[in-house]
């Protein structure tokens, strides 16, 4: 692979050692110059590689994560509501765990840019935590299906939902699959802050456990089962820890924080792949091979594919439904 540094300068190195270079690199807060003598390679050299490999990655992946078709197929489906009853007894058509995270960031200097990044919450002596949002959603076999985002500001989790148009996805592609029964559909479970609609159930309010009797009930078996998610997201700063650095994590820097984030997440749902997932025990189910998992997410950006806009369930309808198992 040949990387332009500038007009006249090109670097050409095997695409295996630019791979190697970036999970290097976001596997631990190192420094250019670190990585410098353990590499033999001059760190502008490195950053030009590790910068625009990591570009070109996303400009592949992005679009695929931020809904993958693939992974709520009818079969899946099936196996993942399947999976959460059999531990929760609870519910029989949840597929998935939809909840937010926050990737801290280095305070920025200017106080204005300071107010976009605060999410209002203060720690230690009045200190505001700056940081960016996504949103996921988690399935049961240990793959982050769903990643949208950043989202800057003390936005709700509810509005980010709305914002993304996560549940027009939703309707449309879990529309296309059919409910689980002419009376059940499927669903995603979330906390107390998203509504409660056709595909979003979340745990009972207080009021509410008053008015059902085994309300208490579900809330405590769903919060089981529901530690999935949490899990997923501490996996992404478990093995991949630049995302967990914050004076790193600098919008006016070398290193973007969303692409790293997005990125580390990518990262892991390959590692999951490749070595089982810690949900496994839990669920019982096995995620996708690294090749059916990377062939889902694999696809042409469509004309209008933007978190904003659903024609890109449309326009891949004919991969909702497949039932046949990925070559």
């Amino acid at each position: 692979m040949t990387f332009k540094r500038y007009e006249s300068y090109r670097i050409c190195v095997q695409r295996e050692f630019a791979f190697a270079l970036v999970l290097y690199r976001f596997a631990h807060p190192r420094s250019y110059c670190t990585m410098e003598k353990k590499w033999g390679m001059n760190r502008k050299n490195m950053a030009c590689i590790i910068n625009q490999f990591s570009t070109m990655l996303i400009s592949k992946f992005k679009y695929g994560l931020e809904f993958d078709s693939r992974q709520f197929s009818r079969e899946n489906c099936a196996k993942f509501s399947e999976a959460i009853y059999e531990q929760c007894g609870v519910y029989k058509n949840i597929i998935g765990f939809i909840d937010r995270t926050m990737q801290k960031v280095c305070c920025r200097t200017n106080n204005d840019e300071q107010k976009h990044t605060g999410n209002g919450w203060k720690l230690y002596s009045e200190q505001h935590v700056h940081c960016i949002k996504y949103q996921a959603i988690g399935t049961p076999d240990g793959i982050t299906s769903t990643l949208v985002g950043p989202f800057i500001g003390s936005a709700h989790d509810a509005k980010v939902f709305d914002d993304t148009n996560t549940l027009d996805r939703l309707i449309l592609h879990l529309g296309q699959l059919g409910p689980l029964t002419p009376q059940v559909n499927y669903r995603i479970y979330g906390d107390l802050e998203y509504k409660k609609c056709k595909h979003v159930f979340r745990p009972y309010k207080e009021h509410e456990i008053r008015i059902h009797a085994n309300g208490k009930y579900v809330n405590t078996e769903m919060a089981k089962v529901r530690v999935q998610v949490e899990i997923e997201f501490g996996k992404v700063s478990q093995y991949f820890k630049l995302c967990k650095s914050s004076y790193i994590m600098k919008f006016k820097g070398n290193t973007n924080p969303a692409l790293v984030y997005i990125l580390c997440t990518l990262f892991k749902n390959f590692h999951t792949c490749l070595n089982g997932s810690a949900t496994k025990p839990i669920f019982g189910l096995t995620p996708p091979t690294i090749e059916e998992y990377i062939s889902g997410l694999m696809r042409e950006r469509q004309k209008h594919d933007t978190i904003d806009n659903v024609d890109t369930i449309l326009n891949n309808a004919s991969n909702l439904v497949q039932n046949k198992p990925i070559k």
